[in-house]
């Protein structure tokens, strides 16, 4: 029984190795799971892309706003509470599963000593394709720092002088100023 069992398994390899009516649909069972993962991996790579763009751009202005606040006022409540007011208002998509509070610390720049703002957040959460198949979330990290450098002496070729008003200098309609030497400004509005 065995040898007619063998036998017949020869004569179906054969004459399934000569046919070529299916081909076409093999080819396509073949390369459908190779599609379909690669279409998925897009996707993911998409997604955390996105998310990671937006993390970054939250930190960013968290540590501008952090570094402008610490150039005015050295208190630790003063920048932190600056830090985490933008953190949370550049906060999208990624404010359900990101971390509730953007890490702050000072840091050193250019020779300085605690000048500068590093702001630090993650956020992790499972990608829509991949995560299925792992059961794990992916974790994005972004990292910013920022310093605020004091400006130098500008000589200016317009000047307002009308100190803490408001519209002490207005161009209306569609006017352009072309000032080659630079404008200052000295109303705080």
């Amino acid at each position: 029984m065995r040898a007619i069992g063998y036998s017949f398994l020869r004569r179906f390899v054969r004459r399934l190795a000569r046919s070529t009516s299916g081909n076409a649909m093999m080819f396509v069972a073949l390369g459908l799971p190779v599609f379909i993962g690669a279409s998925g991996y897009a996707v993911d790579m998409a997604q955390a892309y996105a998310w990671k763009r937006e993390l970054q751009h939250s930190v960013d202005q968290a540590a501008i706003a952090g570094a402008w606040a610490l150039a005015y006022n050295k208190n630790t409540n003063t920048y932190n509470t600056r830090v985490q007011q933008e953190f949370d208002a550049n906060q999208g998509v990624t404010k359900t599963f990101a971390d509730a509070d953007a890490a702050v610390q000072l840091g050193s720049y250019g020779g300085g000593t605690d000048n500068s703002i590093i702001v630090s957040a993650s956020a992790t959460k499972m990608l829509p394709f991949s995560g299925y198949l792992v059961h794990k979330g992916v974790t994005v990290f972004a990292r910013a720092q920022a310093t605020f450098a004091e400006g130098g002496t500008y000589k200016a070729c317009l000047m307002t002088l009308k100190k803490n008003a408001s519209g002490t200098f207005t161009v209306g309609g569609n006017a352009t100023v072309n000032a080659g030497t630079g404008e200052l400004n000295l109303s705080l509005s």
